[in-house]
C-alpha cells in the first residue's frame, strides 16, 4: 500500500509540480527578456540623445568659428593699424594702451637695477 502511495505521489508530483515549476521558470525567463529589451531601448535612447547633443555642439562651434572669422580684424589692414596702433610701446611715452609715463618709470627702474 505504501508503495502505491509513493508511486501515486511521484506521479502527482511529476504531473502537477513540474509543469508549475516549468511555467514559473518560463515566466521568469520572459520577464528577464523584457528587462533586457527595456535596458537596450534605454541605452539606444541615451546614445541618440548624446549624438544629438554632439551634433548641436558641433554646429554651434562652427557658427561661432565662422562668426569670429568674419568679425576678426585683418592685422594687415592699414586702416585697422591706424585705429589701434602697432601694439608696441614707444620711447616717447605713447603706446596703444596709454600709461606711457608708468612704463618709462619701470624701464628706468629696471635699468638702474641692472647698473
Amino acid at each position: 500500500m505504501q508503495l502505491k502511495q509513493a508511486d501515486l505521489a511521484l506521479e502527482l508530483l511529476k504531473k502537477f509540480d513540474d509543469p508549475r515549476k516549468q511555467s514559473e521558470l518560463e515566466a521568469d525567463l520572459k520577464e528577464a527578456q523584457r528587462g533586457l529589451d527595456r535596458a537596450r531601448l534605454e541605452a539606444d535612447a541615451r546614445i541618440a540623445d548624446f549624438q544629438a547633443a554632439l551634433t548641436t555642439s558641433e554646429a554651434r562651434w562652427q557658427l561661432e568659428k565662422e562668426k569670429l572669422a568674419s568679425t576678426a580684424p585683418d592685422p594687415t589692414d592699414s586702416a585697422h593699424r591706424d585705429r589701434v596702433g602697432d601694439g608696441r610701446l614707444h620711447a616717447d611715452g605713447g603706446g596703444r594702451m596709454g600709461g606711457g609715463e608708468a612704463v618709462q618709470r619701470a624701464r628706468r627702474s629696471a635699468k638702474a637695477r641692472r647698473s
